[in-house]
């Protein structure tokens, strides 16, 4: 009778389970255990955790792009409590205000234009030589101003980094990219820092002008104190 209660006793005892490495990370930073199931994250925003499916994941994933409490970041913004926000890794920096990332939610690749921002172009292109005629500025001037710009946005964002993204009124431009306020792992968003250290002018164009005065106000100090594209550095 003491044999029998001892083998219950071991049949029904929880016993813990070590998940194996069953192949490579996905575009997620997940992969499915092979040896028990399930699926599994090492890396972004669900690094750690465990799920019945990639199914369950995406949901907790889309959860997390929800707003949520405001949190201050730079000069007394916060970030927006509406507004629909997206989650994705960075692959490369283009120009000062482009960028191309993949979106968490469906792994699709992006094309990320600043929103309310604009940097000088760092190649020799058509917009940089309207630039030299509208500005009196020299064309190498403003392409050595925007190898500057592009350097420091490539500073804030290099490849594997996971951003938010957040959308106003109209979400794409005329060439198909993404318009976005970005905001870094810190919660700073990238468009006003930009601004704040010189490497941007403000380009509003409406219906995308949620932060015009905070930008125009940020201008304004660059200006003053002579910071990145405006002269003293």
């Amino acid at each position: 009778m003491r044999l029998l209660y001892v083998i219950i006793l071991i049949l029904f005892s929880p016993i813990p389970i070590a998940y194996s490495h069953g192949g490579g990370l996905d575009s997620y930073g997940c992969h499915h255990n092979r040896k028990y199931g399930g699926y599994h994250c090492h890396r972004g925003p669900l690094a750690g955790e465990h799920f019945s499916s990639k199914s369950e994941m995406l949901q907790k994933l889309q959860q997390l792009e929800k707003p949520q409490t405001p949190a201050k970041t730079l000069k007394g913004i916060e970030e927006p409590t509406t507004g629909e926000r997206i989650l994705c890794v960075v692959l490369i920096v283009i120009d000062g205000d482009t960028f191309k990332c993949k979106n968490f939610l469906d792994g699709k690749e992006e094309t990320i234009r600043l929103i309310g921002i604009d940097t000088p172009e760092s190649s020799d292109n058509e917009k940089a030589r309207r630039d030299s005629e509208r500005t009196g500025q020299d064309l190498q001037t403003i392409i050595a101003l925007g190898k500057k710009a592009e350097e420091f946005t490539r500073s804030y964002l290099p490849e594997g980094t996971v951003v938010e993204l957040e959308l106003d009124v109209q979400s794409k431009d005329k060439y198909g990219r993404t318009l976005a306020y970005v905001y870094l792992p810190d919660k700073k968003m990238l468009n006003a820092l930009l601004i704040q250290e010189g490497y941007a002018q403000i380009m509003t164009i409406p219906p995308n002008v949620k932060y015009q005065d905070l930008f125009l106000k940020l201008q304004r100090e660059a200006r003053e104190q002579g910071k990145g594209l405006w002269g003293k550095d």
